[in-house]
């Protein structure tokens, strides 16, 4: 089986099988970019992306070099951070440099960073003078500007943390992830609110993208996290974007803090989930039948499915999953012989083991939007309560079988293989069964939680389709390529 790479876009590989037989790989996220900058052996179509850091002796600085976007952290915290984008049909690059640091060199480390990354980071030890360090890494679409203030620092008093930014050379705006509400006026200072994104550019599919602030730490009971306070600062021809970090926050914090800037070239994977889980725990009536819920989430690496059944009386709680893929490009005349999801699941919990104990794939979701979630997505599944599924029985996962980081392959039903999309998103729903089939989990003095943790869009182990096709004749007539 050969890889067809004439016939590649952002999100998909090709494969030839047989002489009229094709497979094509449609990723959740995005897999490949366009060489326009001819780097490499300077073909320019689409190559496999290079998630690796690349160190240049000239510029003196890590860099990507095959890649949608091109970061570079500097040999100094207080040198310029560069994030160019060349995504598609942009190219533009915001420049950061940190204010008030000390002159630290860097530290380059290969290893992962506790509850942070896995990822390689240039790390720059108390580059925020004593006890405050400067982190930078990637991800498969972001820049990652971590200040990490360690546990025998903190203070009684809001800590900022400040970047100068090029903001002189764009238009900026605030917004959702879908669309404008207004333009910033460059003048004086401005706090922005906490939900909404900063775009930096024309329109939203090619503006570079700054996500909320977070600020976080790590508690017996996991991540306790809030979205955190910035303020646009205008002074003298210059800009500045300041970080507050709330000394409420840092007095209830255990172990070290984070608080986060995070810019990206692409955050349109409306893959993740829906759920309910804090203050609105409610009967099972209630949480399942509802037409919208507490959070709606989806720009991280991974996610959980669950249902939980707490020891106390009508407090449950539900998540759900959906999954959008970009399946348009295949040939309109081919025939859809077969369709596997591939997911890859990192662990899961199944203290109950009863009747219910299962993951099962179903058709289609609703969202109003196939590349971002809200609230009012929660029943968006045509049924809520045994809907169609797009496995057959035999294939749905029974968690006492599951391991930890395996992947998982859930083969569509021949059936309804016609509601794959060949012109735009295929929507695809994941849920426990006790939620399909609106049986509640059963209480105890402990409490009960059925917990199934996947890879996401973010992760290097992201959802995708395999769609094995058969040509309308023995000659195959691809697509025009668009790059």
């Amino acid at each position: 089986m050969n890889e067809n790479k004439t016939l590649r876009r952002y999100n998909r590989s090709v494969y030839d099988s047989w002489i009229w037989q094709r497979i094509y790989q449609c990723h959740t996220w995005i897999i490949h970019y366009s060489n326009k900058l001819w780097v490499g052996d300077w073909e320019r179509w689409m190559r496999k992306i290079d998630n690796n850091l690349y160190y240049n002796n000239s510029k003196e600085g890590w860099e990507f070099l095959y890649n949608n976007f091109h970061p570079f952290f500097p040999k100094y915290s207080n040198w310029e951070i560069l994030f160019r984008d060349i995504y598609k049909d942009k190219d533009q690059t915001l420049v950061y440099v940190a204010q008030n640091t000390s002159w630290v060199l860097w530290e380059y480390i290969t290893w992962w960073i506790e509850w942070l990354t896995d990822n390689d980071c240039v790390l720059y030890p108390n580059a925020y003078w004593e006890g405050k360090d400067l982190i930078l890494f990637v991800t498969r679409s972001r820049l990652m500007k971590i200040v990490r203030i360690r546990s025998w620092y903190y203070s009684n008093n809001d800590m900022t943390f400040t970047f100068e930014i090029n903001a002189s050379e764009f238009p900026i705006y605030r917004g959702t992830n879908n669309s404008f509400i207004y333009e910033v006026q460059k003048s004086g200072e401005k706090v922005f609110d906490t939900q909404k994104y900063t775009f930096f550019g024309g329109n939203i599919p090619w503006s570079t993208v700054l996500l909320p602030y977070v600020q976080w730490y790590i508690s017996e009971t996991g991540i306790i996290s809030k979205k955190a306070d910035v303020t646009f600062i205008s002074q003298w021809w210059r800009y500045y974007l300041e970080k507050t970090l709330s000394w409420e926050f840092l007095i209830e914090a255990t172990w070290d803090v984070y608080i986060d800037t995070v810019t990206s070239y692409y955050s349109w994977a409306g893959d993740w989930y829906v759920r309910n889980f804090t203050a609105a725990w409610v009967s099972w009536a209630t949480t399942h039948d509802a037409t919208d819920w507490e959070q709606a989430a989806y720009t991280n690496a991974a996610l959980t499915i669950w249902v939980f059944a707490s020891s106390s009386t009508d407090r449950f709680a539900i998540s759900r999953w959906f999954i959008p893929i970009d399946t348009s490009w295949i040939t309109d005349t081919d025939t859809i012989d077969s369709a596997d999801l591939l997911t890859y699941n990192t662990w899961i919990s199944n203290p109950q083991n009863d009747w219910y104990d299962y993951m099962t794939i179903v058709w289609q979701t609703s969202q109003a939007d196939n590349t971002s979630l809200v609230v009012w997505d929660f029943d968006q599944c045509w049924a809520v309560t045994t809907p169609t599924e797009w496995i057959a029985t035999w294939d749905r996962k029974d968690l006492w079988d599951i391991s930890g980081n395996t992947t998982q392959t859930w083969t569509l039903n021949a059936t309804w293989l016609s509601w794959i999309s060949k012109i735009w998103y295929t929507l695809i729903w994941m849920r426990e069964w006790h939620d399909t089939t609106n049986n509640a989990q059963t209480k105890d003095a402990s409490g009960q939680f059925n917990w199934y943790s996947l890879a996401m869009s973010e992760s290097a182990n992201d959802p995708y389709l395999s769609i094995t096709t058969t040509a309308a004749s023995s000659t195959f007539t691809p697509k025009s390529i668009v790059y």
